[in-house]
């Protein structure tokens, strides 16, 4: 199946995207829902999804993109901070060995042509990152836990120490993921950013109480009603951006993508509408040789 891709425009030597469901009408429920939870293209070889599909998606997707299909590097993903280079020494590498240093690690930063680094999401934030005056490029999973721990600056660190890269010089894009209003968590993702400083800014974190989400009715509704326990909301895509302003990168750098997995679900993968047996959606970023 040809790839959709949902691009952007960030420069003329580099390819940025996110993958898309392509889902025709027949696919649909009466409710809107996709009778396949991996339809129609997933690429992420770890959430149950059939082998020979996801072969054939990453097959299409290098003829989309116009490179070998062993160029196409996705990491398993464990939320934590890792950041990887791919440089040639790797590209060489037995696809073994290969697999085995993409354990583990949610950040990729490379500086070789027509190689496509990319992360696999479903409502956490996919973050890619260009620099044009060192040509190299980065691509981070962000979810709650990766943003609790700052993945942004790991990966930014990591560009400056391989590439020099200065921050004020990164064009960044957020890509789609849960909004502020959808991502709704308990005391325990509370807790862990209120510890490191993240609760007190109220366009990053605010109670249910404070958000008061409104139903189709257009009544307004405290969702912390709904049980003994007090409910937040965050907007992890603005605590990202917000890390990246603090660590150099210009706002009108960096660009939101606006749109919501949990929403668009027909159109982006979300783990929290069709539950973690579901395809991701693959971002990804290249540099043209």
């Amino acid at each position: 199946m040809i790839p959709k891709l949902h691009q952007y425009a960030i420069d003329n030597n580099v390819i940025a995207f996110s993958s898309m469901r392509s889902c025709d009408e027949n696919s649909l429920q009466a409710d809107g829902k996709i009778d396949d939870a991996y339809a129609s293209f997933n690429i992420n070889p770890w959430v149950g999804d059939n082998e020979e599909q996801v072969n054939s998606n990453r097959l299409e997707l290098a003829k989309a993109l116009e490179i070998n299909e062993k160029n196409i590097i996705l990491p398993h993903q464990t939320h934590q901070t890792e950041v990887r280079q791919i440089a040639s020494e790797f590209l060489s590498l037995p696809s073994s060995v290969q697999s085995m240093l993409l354990e583990g690690v949610d950040a990729l930063i490379t500086n070789e042509s027509n190689v496509c680094i990319g992360v696999s999401t479903a409502d956490c934030v996919p973050v890619v990152m260009y620099d044009s005056e060192h040509k190299a490029i980065a691509v981070a999973h962000a979810g709650w836990r990766g943003t609790v721990e700052n993945i942004m600056r790991k990966t930014v660190e990591k560009m400056y120490r391989s590439f020099n890269t200065d921050p004020k010089t990164l064009q960044v894009v957020i890509g789609p993921s849960i909004s502020f209003e959808s991502f709704e968590v308990g005391s325990d993702v509370f807790n862990a950013f209120n510890e490191k400083g993240l609760a007190a800014d109220k366009q990053c974190v605010s109670s249910s109480a404070q958000l008061l989400s409104i139903n189709n009715n257009n009544v307004l509704v405290d969702n912390s009603a709904k049980d003994n326990e007090p409910k937040w909301h965050i907007d992890l895509a603005q605590c990202n951006k917000k890390q990246l302003e603090s660590l150099g990168v210009s706002a009108q750098n960096i660009t939101l993508s606006g749109i919501c997995t949990y929403s668009n679900y027909h159109k982006f993968f979300s783990a929290r509408r069709l539950g973690t047996a579901s395809g991701r959606i693959y971002t990804g970023i290249l540099l043209r040789g």
